[in-house]
C-alpha cells in the first residue's frame, strides 16, 4: 500500500484550527502556519528569535540548514497577526522576558524539538487527518495553496526553500510580492 507523504491545503488549515483550541492554542497554531507556508524545519522553526521578525514591514529572516541559504520571507497578513496575538500570550507566560526565542514552553524555556513534533502530531490526531501527521509532512515542500493568491507564484516560494541558489540578493522584489498577497 502506497502511504500518502503530504498534507493537504484543507487538512493543514484543520491543524491549525485544531491545534487552536487547547491551552497553547496560539502559539501551537502559529507555529503550524509559519512551518507550512515558509517550507521551514523544526530546527529552522525553533531557532526563529524576535530580531528575526520586522512586523512593520511584514518580513521574517529564516536561517536555513543543511547548506541552505538564509533569506527574507515577506510576511501575509495572516501570519503577521497570529505572530501578534501569540507574542501577546506569551508575554504573560512565565520567564517569558528571559529569552527572545520566538516559540517557548510554558515555563519559558524554548521549545524543544520533540514538543514540536508532539504540537504537530497531535493537532494532525485532533484534525482527523487521513494519514499519519509528522512535521516533514508540513516542510520543505513548496505549497501551491499556501503560496499564492495569484500575486506569489510557487516558483519564488521554491526559491526561498531553495538549497543551491542564494536569492537573497531578490529579496525586496520578494517582499513587495509578498506585501501584494497579503490581500488575499
Amino acid at each position: 500500500m502506497n502511504r500518502r507523504r503530504f498534507l493537504t491545503a484543507k487538512e493543514v488549515q484543520a491543524m491549525m484550527q485544531a491545534a487552536r483550541q487547547g491551552p497553547t492554542g496560539e502559539r501551537d497554531y502559529c507555529l503550524i502556519l509559519l512551518a507550512f507556508r515558509h517550507g521551514m524545519r523544526i530546527s529552522e522553526l525553533l531557532d526563529l528569535h524576535s530580531h528575526d521578525l520586522d512586523l512593520h514591514e511584514g518580513r521574517v529572516n529564516v536561517r536555513r540548514l543543511k547548506n541552505g541559504f538564509s533569506t527574507i520571507h515577506p510576511l501575509r497578513f495572516d501570519e503577521r497577526e497570529a505572530i501578534e496575538r501569540w507574542s501577546l500570550v506569551r508575554a504573560g507566560w512565565k520567564a517569558a522576558d528571559k529569552t527572545d526565542a520566538l516559540f517557548i514552553s510554558r515555563r519559558g524555556t524554548a521549545l524543544s524539538r520533540q514538543q514540536a513534533y508532539r504540537i504537530i502530531r497531535s493537532a494532525g490526531e485532533n484534525a482527523g487527518t487521513v494519514t499519519h501527521t509528522h512535521p516533514g509532512q508540513t516542510l520543505n515542500r513548496p505549497q501551491p495553496d499556501s503560496a499564492s493568491c495569484g500575486s506569489v507564484d510557487t516558483v519564488i516560494t521554491a526559491m526561498w526553500i531553495s538549497t543551491k541558489i542564494d536569492f537573497s540578493p531578490l529579496a525586496p522584489e520578494l517582499i513587495t510580492l509578498g506585501q501584494q498577497a497579503t490581500a488575499c
